[in-house]
């Protein structure tokens, strides 16, 4: 008995995602069939795949090999095996032999493992679409409905250019998210450690001088004193209610509503929430330009920039387009009809619609937003730099002037004296 890995479509229309046991990939997909379900990809969890992935695995031999993480291909590894395969099937190498070569170049070995489990099953008849989609982790739907549709119309090697141009530009918007979030987010970890080990280790040596010197303390110092003896004492407390809150805060964004309500609170965040905004519609306007420029369908193109969106709120705005669009509305009003949307992406968009260039006119407006994403991040971060950093220095200030107060009453005393 295998277990398979599959994304389906159930009777209602929403996408599913799960794993079903059975004989043979064909038997698999006969459950699947007989649950309602339309199976979009099905790939089994053979040696080597994530689904056989263990923390720790011991080798025959007994040497015992420790994985923190599951094995991945980078962005890079996909980009760079892309624009390789592109010039090689350009001069004429055929895409087993393309592939042999380019396994054999990996560093990777999930990936190198990947690329020939591909080329074995290119070799036992499968398209190559069909046997890049076993592999769901690696090459994902857009990905394969791309390398479909350019083996279709013949012309496989544009079609990998295109796919490249699009990794790279996806690239590009993660990096500008992560240096987005990840500089704030730096900074409040720091605040976070240095209130602690003031807290902790500073508050209690100036405790120490004030007990021997029978001084009475101002209310701000018995206050910040307080809190020191609080921690202290309750530092194991503190500690297990931070990791259940980070547990059951993880629990309530694997669910539907949880993580909906998040993406959506996300992109209303000030300063923040104009950047990711940004980013989603650069990446929206992105994958519809590279889909629709592959050929594949209106439709399926928007169910495919749903689930590529990375945001609930944002994939939610899209299949609402995408069931506008399937009963005969326009794109261009369909998107008029979303806040989401802003009016200068909607024009664009009808005007591409009307000439018939709506993959060009795509692309124009991905091209604007990912220069406004460039321009956005630049200012949040000026903006939120002075904010944290007085943020920063108000956590230490509050603490030393707490802790300097009563040498400053002794002081003035003994002066007045």
């Amino acid at each position: 008995m295998t277990r398979y890995s599959y994304k389906a479509v159930d009777r209602s229309g929403k996408s599913v995602s799960g794993q079903v046991d059975a004989e043979t990939e064909a038997q698999a997909s006969a459950k699947l069939r007989f649950l309602g379900m339309q199976v979009r990809q099905l790939s089994a969890g053979g040696s080597g795949s994530k689904a056989s992935w263990k923390p720790i695995q011991i080798e025959p031999g007994g040497k015992i090999n420790i994985a923190l993480t599951p094995p991945s291909a980078s962005f890079k590894d996909i980009t760079i095996f892309t624009k390789q395969l592109s010039v090689l099937i350009n001069a004429g190498v055929s895409v087993v032999q393309c592939l042999e070569m380019l396994a054999s170049q990996q560093t990777n070995p999930y990936f190198k493992h990947v690329l020939i489990s591909v080329q074995r099953n290119i070799q036992s008849g499968q398209e190559f679409s069909e046997a890049l989609g076993r592999h769901p982790d690696v090459f994902d739907e857009l990905y394969c409905s791309l390398v479909k549709a350019g083996a279709s119309a013949g012309a496989l090697d544009k079609m990998l250019e295109k796919l490249a141009d699009y990794l790279e530009r996806s690239t590009k918007l993660r990096r500008q998210l992560v240096s987005a979030v990840s500089y704030p987010a730096g900074i409040v970890v720091i605040a976070v450690v240095l209130l602690v080990v003031q807290l902790v280790f500073v508050v209690p040596m100036f405790k120490k001088q004030f007990d021997e010197a029978g001084q009475e303390l101002p209310a701000f110092t018995q206050i910040v004193i307080g809190a020191s003896e609080g921690m202290i004492t309750n530092f194991p407390y503190i500690v297990g209610s931070v990791i259940v809150a980070y547990l059951a805060m993880q629990q309530w964004l694997r669910t539907p509503k949880g993580r909906f309500l998040f993406d959506q609170i996300s992109l209303k965040l000030p300063v923040m929430g104009n950047v990711l905004m940004k980013i989603s519609l650069a990446r929206f306007a992105t994958t519809m330009s590279t889909l629709i420029a592959g050929g594949v369908a209106l439709i399926e193109t928007l169910d495919i920039c749903a689930r590529a969106a990375g945001n609930k709120f944002v994939e939610d705005e899209i299949l609402q387009i995408k069931l506008a669009v399937s009963k005969g509305t326009s794109i261009a009003d369909a998107m008029h009809r979303r806040p989401m949307m802003p009016p200068m992406m909607t024009g664009m968009v009808r005007v591409g619609e009307s000439s018939g260039q709506l993959d060009v006119m795509f692309k124009k407006v991905s091209d604007f937003y990912e220069d406004e994403v460039d321009v956005v991040v630049s200012q949040a971060l000026k903006m939120l730099e002075p904010m944290l950093f007085v943020v920063l220095g108000g956590i230490v200030g509050v603490v030393l002037i707490a802790m300097y107060l009563p040498i400053f009453d002794l002081a003035s005393t003994q002066t007045g004296g």
